[in-house]
């Protein structure tokens, strides 16, 4: 047996068992997805990002003179 086989048989195994329990795998595909909106959502990443950045204000240090253009020719 090669493991394409039994990954064939697997996906067939949660194919059936989603068609005959109907009602309990809409209830758990309405669960995954509030949980996978509440991990991945717009406002979740967010806050990820604000975390980040106020995490990162301390790190970076400019000064006005870093700032400037050079004038290269």
């Amino acid at each position: 047996m090669t493991s394409c086989f039994l990954m064939i048989q697997g996906l067939a195994w949660r194919l059936r068992w989603t068609h005959d329990h109907g009602l309990e795998a809409r209830a758990l595909g309405t669960k995954g997805a509030r949980d996978i909106r509440e991990r991945f959502g717009m406002a979740r990443v967010a806050e990820l990002w604000a975390e980040e950045g106020r995490r990162g204000l301390g790190r970076f240090k400019t000064k006005r003179e870093d700032t400037r253009l050079l004038d290269v020719d």
